[in-house]
């Protein structure tokens, strides 16, 4: 990989956390913006559970990838199992840290969601960058084949969840 190519995969992901982290934003709202639309609600948040906040993170990911991935990364064999990796590693953050915080407090606080939501976007695509720049292999010889079917099922998954929500309290909006 030359010096331009590096140069290029940067930028596309600096621009994929800002994508991510605006698109995101307005995915909070999306829903109540157009009277409870059932696309809308697949995509943005229809409640104040922790689930709902994931799609924010999640979705903008996944759309920006599917871009990346038509401009570059069908050359690259590290980018998929990269975003495979890190799309795991946004949504551990946001949950981790949240529940860990909120958790010691015994409350949440807006301003610190918001800063966990964009700490998490950042963290995703920084780690997706030196993955495929660093060239690493993340699954081991499979990884071209296991990462689309776990991107494909982590989609299934979200939309499922959206009108199928298990009995857990990741899914039930707090009290």
């Amino acid at each position: 990989m030359d010096i331009f190519d590096e140069y290029k995969i940067k930028r596309w992901h600096i621009f994929g956390a800002l994508f991510t982290s605006v698109v995101g934003t307005l995915l909070h709202f999306v829903y109540e913006w157009t009277g409870g639309n059932v696309i809308a609600g697949i995509f943005g948040a229809v409640d104040e559970s922790t689930f709902e906040h994931l799609k924010l993170f999640f979705w903008p990911f996944i759309f920006f990838s599917i871009i990346e991935y038509a401009v570059y990364g069908k050359n690259n064999g590290y980018f998929l199992p990269a975003r495979a990796v890190t799309v795991f590693l946004g949504i551990f953050l946001i949950t981790d840290i949240f529940y860990t915080y909120s958790g010691i407090l015994g409350f949440s606080v807006t301003f610190i969601d918001i800063a966990i939501f964009y700490i998490s976007v950042i963290s995703a695509y920084v780690v997706s960058y030196k993955r495929i720049i660093n060239k690493k292999k993340l699954f081991g010889t499979d990884s071209r084949f296991l990462a689309p079917a776990i991107l494909l099922l982590m989609c299934i998954l979200f939309v499922a969840f959206s009108f199928y929500k298990p009995d857990l309290g990741l899914f039930k909006p707090p009290v």
